[in-house]
């Protein structure tokens, strides 16, 4: 006897205690997974990265930024509260077991993944670099590229997570006066 296990490729569970609303790149369909649900996903495009986003209130303007679903370990990302313009930092847990991809969404409790600290006397300010610039330089988009910059003043510290978790090269720059690296 053969016995033939068939299991959706991506499976996606919401260890937080409110519903989340998830959406994919190149698809317009969101789907709303219960607090400490399970749910399979089944229209992941074909082509390309497969990218996902994350959010608490339908509609592809109240997700998160992209992160891509193929790449096993932790993303963290930041979401739109509901109640305000304030956001939650989730950790997306990512990982595989036989032929399927499971993406777990947790509260990361405020435990920021980098820490910014500025030791010295001058404002600095940092953004990340161009998403859409791949490993060899090309350009993968014709999008049009608005960093965010990130005041850190004088003798103070910034928790920090990407802005845009789904970039190939993930760079910050550092600005200080008319100068930066």
């Amino acid at each position: 006897t053969k016995v033939i296990m068939v299991t959706p490729r991506y499976v996606i569970k919401n260890d937080l205690d409110i519903p989340i609303v998830i959406g994919l790149v190149g698809t317009s369909n969101t789907s709303t997974i219960s607090p400490n649900g399970v749910s399979p996903i089944f229209d992941v495009p074909t082509y390309g990265d497969k990218q996902m986003m994350v959010g608490f209130k339908p509609g592809h303007d109240n997700l998160s930024a992209a992160f891509v679903v193929n790449n096993i370990g932790e993303n963290y990302i930041r979401v739109k509260k509901l109640d305000s313009n304030a956001h939650m930092l989730l950790r997306v847990v990512i990982s595989t077991e036989n032929a399927s991809i499971f993406i777990n969404i947790l509260d990361a409790k405020n435990l920021w993944p980098y820490s910014i600290r500025n030791f010295s006397d001058a404002d600095f300010f940092i953004y990340q670099a161009d998403p859409y610039i791949e490993k060899d330089g090309n350009r993968t988009s014709n999008a049009q590229f608005t960093p965010i910059f990130y005041k850190i003043p004088p003798k103070s510290v910034m928790p920090y997570a990407w802005d845009f978790p789904a970039a190939e090269v993930k760079e910050l720059v550092l600005r200080c006066g008319n100068r930066e690296r």
